[in-house]
């Protein structure tokens, strides 16, 4: 089934509509962006679905959604830079997709993000700095991606991170030392970099400190 047949019923006339869950069928179709006027959503999921298309821009309407799980369907294109005018978002997960191109910087302004998962997708170049200054993060997913350059040393900020993964990019460069002052960690599972060995084989102790799953390729 299509989603906008659905909407067609007349969900899109619940305009008090808190909560739209739609987890785990076979719905087809694009993101619709008459889906956006619904300016009282607080959760919108719609995992494990096979929708395509991008991400409309009109999700700046949606300034109240604290919840945005779209994860497991083949959405395409970039992330619009319009995410950033979602400020009370909580947990963003767009994980197993086909999205492309760069985190737009703009996700600073998404102070309250708990939970950030953008794995499995096809971003690439280098993180944004400003990642860093996403403070309550307590989950950051990055791993299969194509991201490029060095780790953000802007990331030893996050004192919330419980959860880091990054493996199966093609980061570079040096470990940052500022990680080892991410004490909350109990996760960093396949961080896998291509590092320097000499003056900086001390960098390798922060790594270890930081969780013994870690694995990294030493050239």
């Amino acid at each position: 089934m299509i989603l906008m047949e659905i909407f067609q019923t007349g969900v899109l006339n619940c305009e008090s509509l808190v909560q739209l869950r739609l987890v785990g069928n076979r719905l087809t179709g694009s993101f619709p962006s008459e889906l956006c006027n619904l300016a009282n959503l607080s959760a919108i999921e719609l995992d494990q679905n096979k929708f395509t298309g991008s991400i409309p821009p009109e999700i700046r309407n949606c300034q109240k959604l604290q919840r945005l799980h779209i994860s497991d369907n083949n959405f395409t294109s970039e992330l619009p830079k319009e995410i950033g005018y979602l400020s009370q978002l909580v947990t963003f997960n767009i994980s197993s997709n086909y999205l492309t191109g760069q985190i737009p910087p703009e996700i600073v302004n998404c102070k309250m993000l708990q939970r950030l998962d953008l794995s499995r997708n096809k971003f690439k170049d280098a993180l944004p700095n400003e990642l860093g200054t996403l403070l309550q993060l307590e989950i950051l997913r990055l791993s299969e991606n194509y991201f490029t350059g060095n780790i953000p040393a802007a990331l030893g900020n996050l004192s919330h991170l419980t959860e880091l993964q990054m493996g199966g990019n093609l980061f570079s460069g040096e470990i940052p030392p500022e990680l080892g002052s991410l004490s909350s960690l109990q996760i960093a599972m396949n961080l896998s970099l291509i590092i320097s060995v000499g003056e900086y084989h001390q960098r390798l102790e922060i790594l270890i400190y930081l969780n013994s799953f870690c694995s990294i390729t030493i050239i």
